[in-house]
């Protein structure tokens, strides 16, 4: 409540507080323990007794006893911020607000202390603000703004607009000024900005005594949860009594665990300065968002950064991973481990580079990405190294994860999905449009929907595949595979699957891999023809990746470089020709 009257005061005292600024309050009810949503009512109302709308969100536990849990801390913490984060899209707020305070500081930082494991340089910061909001990477316009725009912008983002205003579906090879060639389906994978909902704690520097204190002072009436003095409850419950009630070791107190948070920040705000600088000298020769897939060119004067800056090196090997990776960006480190980073920077000085002979390339997996170096291109590129990054392997237990269906929305006979973020990766949502209906079927599209699921692409996938396409169009799949998604690659690319059957591509062409197999499929079980198109877009990317090679001026050897990678297909997109798609079912993407 303290943080609801200081902000409507605020307001009210602000002259120039624009009008269309607004404050609504979002409350919401953990209903872990009894007479919760009673006390969100009050609070409701209390709220609206200080001019404030508010909203009151219940957690559902679906069925689960949220006392019983032994994860009901960080359970309840990832249900919050998703509520929030997903009230706050719907709502149209652009910034949240929270509560968070000194002794929750405090109380974050000693827990990350007693963890057990070495917490890394991210983890001591404590709490940020402003930050993106925690836990909300899959719910799309929370870390990223809207609308998706092509990747050519991404990474021209610093150049006149004017030189990019050619349609990127008429663009199949797009080319920035830094020589990098960007491969997006004939522009229809699109890319995200970085924007969306921003989180503020104002009161980090406030104690709770601080803010109960204002709150009595002013007559702002609050509710005390009585479950956060059960020490048995939560860790952080444990925490707080035993702050509260018993001397800590002189490293442990107030004063040292704020000095360990600042140095923290101030320590990867260095790193990270230097890093920047460091990675314009480090060149994207190609990004194949087809498959996820990127090739750098790396000096081999970087071999030495391990030894004179440890950290940056740790860092950049991080950074140049997230490209590509699958790891949930909550999860991603600040730093990769010293034994990734010396296996990356020590490798550029390998005699591999200048005499492969028999020597196997250097390759290692880090972050869910397989970093390999290829040989045959260092005369080609002078004192650099060139390096392959694509999606690790998938595990069997990946695979089994990486199996989910579309929640159908929209009217009956036109329904679209909310996006739906691919194994941290791609972003991905499908059309489903009745055209006419047969006596057998009478529901709407979203019964069809039910039908519909996303996976790997799988080894056993290829011979029923070629069972069901035309010749023309399986060799053409093979083509395209090969290019942008050699050896194991294919097998982490995300497939469509009605009934079961493979019957598109969605990264890798904007058509449907066997339309006249699908229209079967979907006429033998009653929903005459059908439209089922999908938008693709790539996970947002780091903020400064269009300066990453800015000091490098590309040469004809560095396009020659890049010309040995996989490119685009020359044959255009396998599946039905247009005039065939249009005559039988509608089965053009809805992207670009």
């Amino acid at each position: 409540m303290a943080l609801a009257y200081l902000l409507k005061t605020l307001m009210d005292e602000t002259s120039n507080a624009s009008d269309s600024t607004r404050l609504h309050a979002l409350v919401i009810d953990h209903n872990a323990r009894r007479n919760s949503h009673r006390e969100a009512l009050a609070v409701s109302a209390w709220l609206e007794k200080m001019g404030i709308s508010s909203t009151v969100d219940v957690i559902d536990w679906k069925g689960q006893s949220p006392t019983q849990m032994t994860n009901f801390e960080s359970e309840a913490r990832t249900k919050r911020y998703n509520q929030l984060a997903s009230l706050a899209r719907t709502n149209g707020i652009g910034h949240l607000f929270t509560g968070h305070h000194l002794d929750d500081q405090l109380e974050t930082l000693l827990m990350r202390l007693i963890r057990g494991d070495n917490p890394s340089l991210l983890a001591l910061r404590g709490m940020l603000s402003p930050t993106v909001v925690p836990e909300c990477e899959s719910l799309r316009g929370v870390h990223n703004a809207e609308p998706s725009v092509s990747m050519e912008s991404i990474f021209r983002q610093d150049i006149d607009i004017g030189l990019s205003e050619t349609p990127p579906h008429m663009m199949a090879i797009q080319e920035t000024r830094l020589g990098q060639k960007l491969y997006t389906c004939d522009g229809a994978i699109l890319g995200l900005r970085h924007g969306g909902i921003a989180l503020h704690r104002p009161f980090l520097q406030f104690t709770k005594d601080a803010l109960v204190a204002t709150c009595e002072a002013n007559g702002v009436p609050y509710v005390k949860d009585k479950t956060n003095d059960d020490p048995a409850f939560t860790r952080r419950n444990a925490i707080r009594v035993l702050r509260s009630r018993h001397k800590l070791p002189h490293a442990l107190q107030d004063p040292s665990l704020l000095r360990l948070s600042q140095t923290a920040r101030d320590t990867l705000q260095v790193i990270s300065s230097r890093a920047s600088k460091l990675l314009r000298g480090i060149s994207i020769l190609t990004f194949d968002f087809r498959s996820g897939v990127a090739y750098l060119r790396i000096p081999t004067s970087f071999a030495s950064l391990v030894e004179e800056d440890n950290n940056v090196a740790a860092y950049i090997v991080a950074k140049l991973s997230s490209l590509v990776s699958s790891t949930s960006a909550d999860k991603q480190e600040a730093l990769a481990p010293g034994s990734i980073t010396s296996l990356l920077w020590k490798s550029l000085s390998d005699r591999f580079w200048y005499a492969p002979g028999n020597l196997r390339p250097p390759k290692f997996t880090y972050n869910g990405v397989l970093f390999e170096g290829l040989h045959g291109l260092q005369s080609v590129v002078g004192n650099s190294t060139i390096w392959r990054l694509s999606r690790a392997p998938l595990t069997s237990q990946e695979r089994e994860l990486l199996c989910p269906g579309f929640r159908p929305s929209g009217n009956p006979n036109n329904s679209t999905s909310p996006w739906l973020l691919w194994d941290h990766r791609f972003w991905i949502r499908i059309h489903l449009r009745l055209v006419s209906r047969t006596h057998l079927f009478k529901g709407p599209a979203t019964d069809m929907m039910k039908a519909i699921r996303i996976r790997p692409y799988h080894i056993d996938d290829a011979p029923k595949l070629k069972a069901v396409m035309r010749e023309k169009d399986w060799k053409k799949l093979q083509s395209i595979l090969h290019q942008c998604a050699a050896g194991k690659t294919r097998y982490t690319l995300p497939v469509l699957t009605f009934n079961g059957q493979v019957v598109a591509f969605p990264t890798l062409s904007k058509f449907l891999v066997c339309a006249n197999e699908c229209q079967s499929q979907i006429k033998s079980i009653g929903f005459g023809d059908s439209s089922f198109t999908w938008e693709v877009a790539y996970k947002l990317l780091p903020k400064d990746v269009s300066q990453w090679g800015s000091n490098i001026t590309m040469t004809p050897a560095d396009a020659e470089a890049a010309r040995e990678h996989p490119g685009e297909s020359s044959h255009g997109s396998f599946g039905l020709d247009t005039q065939e798609a249009e005559s039988t079912v509608e089965c053009r993407s809805a992207c670009g």
